[in-house]
């Protein structure tokens, strides 16, 4: 609820698209607002900031204060859990994919802050250089 509470303001101009259709519809929406510098989110958020990007679309993290890390450098600092290999091999009990098959099943991803437009807060909008903006939020 706080994504859409924090950018309420834009009125007309907010629309709601599930993401499950993006990237492909991304051309279609005037902003692009996905919550969690650098953003540890769902995967799917990455692949969504390069669409916005190559569509001229601003991608904004909307993101309660609470989550944000001042304190990490940078995304490759961020452990990335793995999810079960079962998750994508089977569906029920039964086996979709060859038996034994490699799997890599990335809780989340990392969305580089260069693809970030700026983070929407309950303190406000910070847009880059994040480094600051983040500081006067924090103070």
């Amino acid at each position: 609820m706080i994504a859409f509470r924090s950018v309420e303001w834009l009125g007309d101009h907010l629309r709601l698209l599930d993401q499950r259709l993006l990237p492909g519809q991304v051309q279609y929406v005037d902003l692009t607002d996905h919550g969690s510098g650098d953003v540890a989110n769902k995967i799917g958020t990455y692949q969504l900031a390069l669409a916005a990007r190559a569509h001229g679309v601003p991608f904004y993290v909307a993101a309660p204060i609470s989550t944000l890390d001042r304190q990490m450098v940078n995304g490759d600092a961020i452990e990335i859990e793995e999810r079960s290999a079962l998750e994508v091999t089977t569906i029920g009990d039964t086996l979709i994919t060859l038996p034994g098959v490699a799997v890599r099943n990335p809780a989340f991803d990392i969305t580089p802050a260069e693809y970030v437009t700026a983070f929407i807060t309950e303190k406000g909008i910070v847009y880059p250089p994040y480094e600051e903006g983040l500081a006067k939020l924090f103070n």
